[in-house]
């Protein structure tokens, strides 16, 4: 699921996540945190177990992507059948902004048929929640149990990433939560679960609305869910597995565990007392160190939630907040073209919170602020982590900068992808100012 937080998958699809945990026995990895700000970054550990800064040292959204090793491939190679679907392919994570593949990366891929469907006329229904006369993620489900039947006794491995349903609104999770386990349900009533591992997730949480204008949609839109489901024969075969990740759902993790953990399953071997050579990726198989840190698992300082002590609002008037937000619009202009781009200033403070952190590192304690500013032009929203260690007057803007409102129409002149939310066209300038404080991605 897409844009869809831990949380929010309890409160929403309490139904489905009941039966996952009761029924289903399944582990519930309740410290997961997000590696990026939208799907793309956060996919990338999870299918290639890279980061995107790694990536893109060799490749650019003008480049297609069939270069970088995803994990369809890998399954591919060993025998097995593929699939992808997903319900919403103009902004498909290998797809928007990009060039997307060459050549199949999944041997089964729905995106031909959901692209026709988009361009059909009237197909789509109900604010695009049903296609002709059904929900469109009962659909697409039906699709994978198609594909898991058609291929009984195969080894198979499908991904089905539904992002209409809670990209906008992650409320409306509750409108699917009967679909989602009924699903479940038919995997379970058919035999599917007996022989796969399930992996239920989303790639980030909120990244926008009244949730993340919230305080507490400052730490939870960092917090994505994984839950993991294993046949009873296997865990019973296999009591350290089992153990393992029983510990592991109290343990700091990420999707580069869960990429570990794919491939483990891929070449299983039950020694779970060998010890990763890795911090960052480690399958769930093996036991999450208790002394992890964020640094250890490649989790980036803004999307890290561990060492949190105290919480306190700034005065957003105070010669600090002010101070804090120049900070931020120097690097949100650091991020664009001055050549296209228009220069960002601060239009408002919005908020300022301060949180004190324990720094294991340094031993000692380290300031964040969370800085929430309106700028000007374009009225975009922002908001930045800046870092300060006690007794030092060196201040770090982190390099993840969320955009809390949408860009549509503001950054067209601007190709890269990543530098999108951070762009307002100098041409726009020309016309008459009447730009409202909404914009529309």
């Amino acid at each position: 699921m897409d844009t869809l937080t831990r949380n929010q998958f309890l409160r929403g699809c309490n139904k489905t996540y009941s039966y996952l945990m009761n029924s289903l026995k399944s582990f519930d990895l309740t410290m997961h945190s997000q590696l990026g700000d939208n799907t793309f970054p956060n996919f990338l550990p999870l299918f290639a177990g890279e980061t995107y800064d790694q990536i893109a040292k060799w490749w650019s959204n003008k480049y297609h992507l069939d270069n970088i090793d995803l994990l369809w491939g890998t399954f591919e190679k060993a025998g097995y059948r593929t699939l992808y679907t997903e319900d919403w392919p103009g902004i498909g994570a290998f797809h928007y902004l990009k060039k997307g593949f060459r050549n199949k990366f999944a041997r089964y891929n729905t995106r031909p048929l959901t692209l026709a469907m988009s361009h059909e006329k009237n197909f789509y229904k109900r604010d695009n929640y049903c296609a002709g006369n059904q929900v469109e993620m009962n659909f697409l489900l039906d699709y994978v149990l198609l594909f898991l039947d058609t291929f009984q006794g195969n080894p198979v491995f499908s991904v089905a990433m539904f992002t209409k349903p809670t990209h906008d609104n992650p409320t409306d999770a509750k409108m699917f939560d009967e679909h989602l386990l009924n699903f479940y349900k038919s995997l379970n009533q058919s035999g599917h679960l007996n022989k796969s591992l399930l992996v239920s997730f989303s790639d980030h949480g909120v990244r926008w609305g009244p949730l993340r204008d919230s305080k507490n949609g400052v730490f939870e839109g960092r917090t994505p869910y994984t839950i993991l489901t294993f046949p009873d024969w296997f865990l019973e075969k296999y009591p350290d597995v089992a153990a393992n990740l029983k510990v592991n759902t109290r343990r700091l993790t990420s999707h580069f565990d869960t990429h570990a953990t794919l491939l483990d399953l891929l070449y299983f071997k039950s020694n779970t007392s060998l010890l990763s050579k890795s911090r960052r990726s480690i399958s769930l198989f093996h036991k999450i160190p208790w002394d992890r840190t964020c640094e250890d698992a490649s989790i980036p300082t803004e999307f890290c939630l561990c060492g949190y002590q105290n919480l306190a609002d700034a005065d957003t008037k105070s010669p600090i907040s002010k101070a804090l937000a120049e900070l931020v619009i120097e690097a949100l202009n650091s991020k664009t073209d001055k050549n296209i781009c228009a220069p960002f200033k601060v239009d408002q403070i919005i908020h300022v919170l301060n949180i004190s952190l324990y720094d294991a590192n340094s031993n000692g304690e380290t300031t964040l602020y969370k800085v929430k500013l309106q700028v000007t032009p374009g009225y975009a929203i922002f908001e930045a982590s800046v870092y300060a260690t006690t007794n030092s007057a060196d201040f770090r803007v982190a390099n993840s900068i969320d955009r809390l409102n949408l860009y549509k129409g503001q950054a067209d002149c601007m190709q890269i992808a990543m530098y999108k939310p951070f762009c307002y066209c100098k041409n726009l300038l020309l016309r008459e100012e009447n730009t409202n404080h909404s914009s529309f991605y």
